[in-house]
């Protein structure tokens, strides 16, 4: 009975939600920002789709939540749906950012 209720809890707290191109950018952007709550990583993409992850710490409910958001390719500015087709990710997270800055 425990062990069910566990799962329960870990199910509710990871989603999957189709957004639109402009609030695609907008959270993958966001991966370029150091944020001690909450975090944002590049899944990859499809042939049509691309993916990322916003995994966040809530501590008004002590629960870790995890959103997979994805977008159409094709609405996306032709600039970044190039990038994302040829396999790079298009947003630097601040982490290699950290990085590249302190080996310079």
């Amino acid at each position: 009975m425990i062990i069910l209720a566990f799962m329960a809890v870990g199910c509710a707290n990871t989603g999957i939600t189709h957004v639109s191109a402009d609030e695609f950018i907008r959270q993958a952007k966001s991966m370029e920002h150091a944020n001690s709550a909450s975090g944002t990583f590049y899944i990859g993409a499809s042939p049509t789709q691309v993916y990322v992850e916003r995994t966040g710490l809530y501590r008004a409910l002590r629960l870790h939540k995890s959103m997979v958001y994805w977008t159409e390719l094709d609405g996306l500015p032709e600039e970044l749906a190039t990038m994302i087709r040829s396999g790079k990710c298009p947003w630097t997270p601040w982490q290699e950012e950290l990085r590249t800055n302190r080996d310079q």
